[in-house]
């Protein structure tokens, strides 16, 4: 966000679906922490599913604001890696209101 960036971690099973979680917590922790005490955000599931001759990572995020709670869903194609893929999914179940939020 302009000039800054910023960081998220969770840590994890090395388990391949506990590190996709992981990778989408971590991407939620870096928005909130963009957001600061407005929001607070929460990865309810992870899930890699066949779509035609596709795979497609989607990802369900709990978007609380203190004026409700709202479950959000993220999609992207699978292409290479999948960790890159969760990442995309989680910013695209968000990007709608995080760009309400970041242009006040």
């Amino acid at each position: 966000r302009g000039d800054r960036s910023y960081d998220g971690t969770v840590e994890c099973t090395t388990e391949i679906s506990a590190v996709q979680h992981a990778v989408a917590g971590a991407t939620a922790a870096a928005v909130a922490e963009a957001l600061g005490p407005r929001v607070r955000l929460e990865v309810e599931t992870t899930s890699v599913v066949p779509v035609g001759s596709l795979e497609v990572v989607v990802v369900q995020v709990g978007w609380d604001s203190g004026k409700g709670y709202e479950r959000l869903l993220g999609a992207a194609e699978v292409r290479d890696d999948v960790r890159q893929t969760v990442i995309r999914a989680t910013l695209d179940a968000v990007n709608r209101r995080l760009a309400l939020l970041l242009d006040h």
